[in-house]
């Protein structure tokens, strides 16, 4: 089997350098973060957020004051698993440490963790807190994960000050640090779409980890990579979990296990693979980025790749977009090379998406579609 996709738009304006950070916002436009200090939104051919009118696709709708340094990591929360006001937020965090977030219908910021604060609790060595170096949001909204220099998790408040009770930790309050048992560089985390208590976490040695925030310990860990895992993802139901790495391979996990042995082994990429991402569902579908300028669009059962795209250079993040009610495909079907599946509210393949954004070396965010979908 193979899938057919389509390049469908470009933004209109593109970033002036790399772009590290795409995520599909809950009102299904576009975030990006590049390394030339921006964050934009941007439309897509459905976008639902800013405008009476409906703009054009790829149509930039607003960019935040340029930071000094690059944003190097950005999160977003899932709609269907936080308050509406909690998933019109993100959160961007740069290269050197300084956390925000920010309102993206709106464009207010709601908070700012400064680096270089001097603090005292959970993580903090001599009064100063670490920089961090990649964050996510949980599922509900209300805490932000980071990792950094020390390879441990530390968890923040992500209520904004402004919304903060009397008494209540505001945002950027450190919560709680959770040790991997390993110092090594902690280079991406993910908090699971399903469950605010887990977290993911790859390093620079090649380990994943998944750590348990109530219990304040590692649930779990894997060493099946040689080299460093620059990107983990979780499948929406949060039963699967997926790492990308510099020694070329994916590699499949079940995160419901006890078992330290991996899944599955996915090859194919020729260099690194900078980005990954499971589909909004049952994690069906995998996504991948490379510094091999491919997209890679994986079967996870079949265990191998089912649709290849190529861009101009190294793809540093890639994005689901996940079905949106009304859409889907023309004539209800997706054509692919051996059968036909009928794609009903399922999207591609029954995956939950209709298709994916990219961002990489050249600053551009590129929209791609299902063949037959809208």
């Amino acid at each position: 089997m193979s899938l057919q996709f389509v390049h469908s738009h470009d933004a209109l304006q593109p970033h002036s350098a790399a772009i590290w950070g795409v995520a599909v916002t809950s009102t299904n436009d576009v975030l990006s973060s590049s390394l030339d200090g921006t964050l934009a939104l941007h439309a897509s051919s459905s976008s639902t957020s800013l405008s009476d009118s409906s703009p054009a696709p790829g149509t930039r709708l607003r960019t935040w004051p340029a930071h000094p340094l690059a944003w190097v990591s950005l999160s977003v929360v899932a709609a269907k698993n936080a308050h509406p006001e909690v998933t019109k937020r993100a959160l961007v965090n740069s290269i050197a440490g300084t956390t925000v977030l920010v309102d993206y219908t709106s464009g207010d910021e709601l908070g700012r963790k400064m680096i270089g604060e001097r603090e005292v609790g959970p993580g903090t060595k001599s009064g100063w807190a670490e920089p961090a170096w990649s964050v996510s949001l949980s599922s509900d909204g209300k805490t932000y994960a980071s990792t950094g220099a020390s390879g441990g998790i530390t968890v923040h408040s992500a209520v904004p000050s402004s919304e903060a009770e009397e008494g209540e930790d505001s945002f950027g309050t450190r919560l709680a640090h959770i040790p991997s048992g390993r110092s090594k560089f902690g280079l991406h985390l993910e908090c699971s779409p399903v469950d605010s208590t887990k977290i993911a976490m790859s390093n620079e040695t090649g380990q994943v980890f998944v750590v348990d925030t109530v219990k304040e310990a590692v649930a779990n860990s894997w060493a099946s990579h040689a080299m460093p895992v620059r990107s983990v993802s979780w499948s929406g139901d949060g039963s699967l979990i997926m790492s990308a790495s510099d020694d070329r391979r994916l590699v499949l996990y079940d995160a419901r296990a006890s078992s330290s042995s991996a899944v599955a082994h996915l090859s194919g990429h020729t260099q690194s693979v900078l980005s990954v991402s499971l589909s909004p569902g049952d994690g069906r579908l995998a996504l991948s980025g490379s510094r091999d300028s491919t997209v890679r669009v994986w079967d996870v059962g079949m265990r191998k790749a089912v649709g290849v795209v190529r861009e101009g250079g190294a793809v540093w993040s890639v994005a689901w977009r996940p079905v949106i009610a009304g859409e889907g495909a023309a004539g209800g079907e997706i054509e692919m090379s051996d059968t036909t599946v009928g794609s009903g509210g399922g999207g591609i393949g029954g995956s939950g998406a209709m298709g994916f954004v990219t961002g990489g070396e050249e600053g551009v965010v590129r929209w791609y579609r299902g063949a037959g979908m809208v």
